[in-house]
């Protein structure tokens, strides 16, 4: 389980409400000190206004944001609330009036506070919105709250394993599968020798991938730990004509079933994305991965040339 992230409230963001009400509250005094009515009507207004935000501090406690496996928990001046990842379809930097904050929109079919998320939306342009009160800018908690939104939403689910996208948080998960000899042989060098380059890689083509198409690879970890223990997922090649099925994992996941559960999990995946025809691509002494294919019902359709290399086995199957 991945230890929780606390993002604290900013002091000085929060004290500056009941710090402007009594800027306000001393001006009304002095408009009736002048005989002004309307000191009256500003002082009343901005005096209960910060006694409200004051005894909010003190019943809710010190605004924060705490980010765990399943969701965050967000404590602001006046309200609590817990919002799963699965429920949240994206994070953006949103404003009102100029003054900046972080939305949020929820996936279709999401029932709860519809009214509140109508009223929301009209403000904001967004199904939620979460104030600049907190000790990261806008848009870095709108970075952090997506990257583990992706990090913790399922792409899929099977009895034993979790597939979902990767992050950069990954990086040494990732070097290491990449620099195992079996994915070197079958699949190539990416060029990973370290976390950190693992990471760029990650940051620089896997990221965009899954923008700009739809899909990737995923990481595959297990189900009871959320141990990572390869990949699997979809590629589009400039060199076929269409998606392609790939899979890799650790010398200690492999023979274990593991590799045929997240492969049958990516092609119901692809079919949802309506995918109708599915390729592979296997280096010709790889009969494992070949064996495989075949037991997810892929025909070999004679070889293609995906790099300068020797020729692959091409498999096809329609989903």
């Amino acid at each position: 389980m991945e230890p929780r992230v606390v993002v604290a409230g900013s002091r000085w963001k929060v004290v500056m409400v009941p710090g402007i009400c009594a800027m306000f509250v001393a001006g009304g005094w002095f408009m009736v000190s002048q005989g002004e009515w309307f000191g009256w009507v500003v002082a009343g207004f901005f005096g209960p206004g910060g006694l409200v935000v004051l005894a909010m501090l003190l019943w809710r406690g010190w605004p924060s944001i705490v980010l765990d496996d399943k969701g965050f928990e967000l404590t602001a001046v006046f309200r609590r609330s817990r919002i799963a990842w699965a429920d949240v379809d994206a994070f953006f930097v949103t404003s009102i009036s100029g003054a900046k904050m972080l939305g949020m929109d929820f996936v279709p079919g999401y029932e709860p506070l519809k009214r509140a998320r109508r009223l929301a939306q009209f403000l904001t342009g967004s199904e939620g919105a979460i104030p600049d009160q907190y000790a990261l800018s806008p848009e870095d908690l709108c970075r952090l709250l997506e990257e583990w939104r992706r990090r913790h939403t399922p792409v899929a689910r099977t009895a034993r394993l979790v597939l979902r996208r990767l992050t950069e948080a990954d990086g040494a998960f990732y070097c290491r599968l990449a620099n195992d000899p079996d994915w070197l042989r079958n699949i190539g060098d990416r060029n990973v020798p370290t976390p950190a380059a693992a990471a760029k890689f990650i940051r620089t083509k896997t990221l965009p991938g899954y923008e700009a198409l739809g899909f990737g690879m995923y990481l595959v970890a297990r189900k009871d730990d959320g141990k990572p223990l390869g990949l699997a997922g979809l590629v589009q090649r400039d060199t076929l004509p269409g998606p392609d099925l790939g899979f890799a994992f650790l010398p200690e996941a492999r023979g274990q079933g593991y590799a045929l559960e997240a492969a049958r999990a990516v092609v119901e995946h692809a079919r949802t994305l309506g995918i109708e025809r599915l390729l592979a691509i296997v280096s010709p002494h790889n009969t494992a991965s070949s064996r495989l294919l075949e037991k997810l019902g892929f025909k070999q359709q004679g070889t293609t040339q995906a790099a300068p290399a020797d020729p692959l086995l091409l498999y096809v199957r329609n989903t």
